[in-house]
């Protein structure tokens, strides 16, 4: 599951394409020699959250960097090159991982609007403020999808306490 970081076979095969895309996230990014945060939909895996459809073929992290922005992908998983502030960088269950809010506006930027909305809706709906959201979709004002984005942002209701609920909400 990443180098030097193993998972058993039955364990793996047992889980949910979620459970086992957490696991899978797990080893890739406590295996990397330099510092990188769990992101995109292996974040949402790794904390349990709600999600549309199959997991991505390979986690995803986030490797802090001041020097630009750069995609590097490796045989346990892709790794990207961002600025990313203090405040949005943290641990959850032991691992390294970006802050929801960043979670929910890198999402945003790329994915499906429905599905990011989902997350979205689960974050705040378990006590991200808006704000928090905010804030990161300001600090990605200019990127690529951060229009997409915005209305995640705008739309994201905590009050939604489900997949369900949301998907009723965009229809």
């Amino acid at each position: 599951v990443g180098k030097g970081a193993y998972a058993a076979t039955d364990e793996l095969a047992a889980a949910s394409p979620w459970a086992s895309h957490a696991i899978r996230t797990r080893g890739f990014v406590m295996s990397r020699r330099t510092h990188t945060l769990a992101a995109g939909w292996s974040a949402v895996a790794l904390r349990g959250l709600p999600a549309l459809g199959q997991p991505p073929e390979l986690p995803t992290g986030v490797q802090p960097s001041r020097t630009g922005h750069g995609t590097r992908l490796t045989h346990f998983g892709i790794v990207h090159a961002r600025e990313l502030l203090s405040e949005h960088q943290g641990r959850y269950a032991g691992c390294p991982i970006v802050s929801k809010a960043w979670m929910v506006v890198d999402l945003a930027r790329g994915a499906d609007r429905t599905a990011a909305l989902v997350v979205a809706d689960a974050v705040v709906h378990r006590g991200t403020a808006r704000r928090r959201l905010q804030g990161a979709l300001d600090q990605m004002c200019g990127w690529p999808g951060s229009d997409a984005a915005a209305w995640v942002v705008q739309h994201a209701d905590g009050g939604s306490e489900s997949a369900l609920e949301t998907l009723g909400r965009v229809a």
